[in-house]
């Protein structure tokens, strides 16, 4: 398309009749390409009928004409992604009638819709999903509407829209032929087929009943890589496919088991007497918290309690001083960081920190040698 180029801001240029769509509804705006003999600049930001440019060839010129080109491979992949995104939510309320639309951001490979919903589980995403599919292979026409603001409400009942947000006197209703109905200013595809199939790749909770459900289309490669995870992760637990949700439901269940038995489990530990000086040291591989639990069990007041806790990150040395022994336990484990490299922190009567050694008995050893 040819234009001209009207004025010159900076990075922006003012075209006569730009053919670039700006950002709105969620949906990014268009890029492109400005071209002439002497002059070349990739459309990168559009407001109205300016653009911003990031200039490759020449220096633009006002009233020069250069040939407008849009990018249609990412418009299209923004036109179905703008597409399933109306039929996905819609989808959504057909198995949560509750659930309300906060916003919306599209994108070329991955785009995420937000909504509000007391509690999203991935069963019921699954089953929008399984609709939006029946949608798509329906393929039902996507039809273009234009009516007036004052009566849009009395002509689509159960169209979505934030009419307080709607400026001009016209609203554009996008409907899905008989399934959805929404005021949209996005690009849509002409029949819900041109969508391309549809995935739910994850979602999270975004604070208390927000939720961001991440969502891809023309999925044909994702569901080829999911299922192959599926089949070698199936292979790993050595079992067939069909069973490995179960399986895996039940490896968490004995997990927690575990974790549970961890926390309770006494860790073992050396007692030696050193000038009436009980010195109880030890190894551990438990709860942080669980393990100085169990050393204040053990301390007394003439006592020095000292373990040494394997984590999968680095290993946390954990010191408790008695009340009637003479010893720092911040100053204690200062020399022991500097001896064995680490760090920490603490106070008098308990410190604890990372040290980066595992040679344990080493470190007891200096600890007794202070403790003389």
């Amino acid at each position: 398309m040819k234009v001209l180029i009207k004025s010159i801001d900076n990075d922006w240029l003012g075209l006569d009749n730009s053919p670039f769509r700006e950002p709105s509804g969620g949906q990014p705006c268009d890029y492109g390409t400005l071209i002439s003999d002497d002059f070349e600049a990739v459309v990168y930001d559009v407001k109205g009928n300016k653009v911003k440019v990031k200039v490759t060839k020449g220096v633009p010129k006002v009233n020069t004409e250069v040939i407008a080109t849009i990018d249609m491979e990412r418009r299209q992949k923004l036109t179905r992604m703008h597409t399933a995104e109306h039929i996905f939510f819609k989808s959504l309320q057909t198995v949560v009638p509750s659930v309300k639309l906060d916003k919306i951001s599209l994108d070329v490979e991955e785009s995420s819709v937000f909504v509000f919903s007391e509690n999203l589980t991935w069963e019921e995403l699954i089953q929008a999903e399984t609709k939006v599919r029946e949608i798509i292979n329906q393929d039902l026409n996507i039809i273009e509407h234009i009516v007036a603001k004052s009566k849009v409400n009395q002509a689509f009942p159960q169209l979505r829209i934030k009419l307080e947000r709607v400026k001009e006197d016209k609203v554009r209703v996008i409907e899905v032929k008989a399934f959805d109905y929404s005021a949209c200013s996005g690009t849509h595809c002409l029949s819900t087929k041109e969508v391309k199939g549809f995935l739910v790749t994850k979602f999270n909770s975004s604070g208390k009943g927000k939720y961001e459900i991440k969502f891809k289309v023309d999925v044909i490669d994702d569901l080829y890589n999911f299922a192959s995870i599926l089949r070698k992760s199936s292979s790993i637990l050595e079992v067939e496919y069909e069973k490995f949700e179960s399986t895996l439901k039940n490896l968490k269940i004995n997990l927690e088991k575990y974790k549970t038995i961890a926390r309770n489990a006494k860790p073992e530990y050396v007692t030696e007497t050193i000038n009436n000086v009980q010195f109880k040291h030890g190894l551990a591989e438990t709860e942080t918290k669980s393990l100085m639990k169990f050393m204040q069990e053990l301390l007394t007041p003439d006592s020095v309690v000292c373990f040494i806790n394997k984590t999968d990150k680095n290993n946390i040395i954990l010191l408790s001083i008695g009340n009637n022994v003479n010893l720092n336990a911040k100053d204690t484990l200062d020399k022991v960081y500097k001896e064995f490299n680490g760090k920490g922190g603490g106070k008098d009567k308990f410190a604890q920190g990372s040290i980066f050694t595992d040679d344990f008995e080493k470190v007891f050893g200096y600890i007794k040698d202070m403790i003389k």
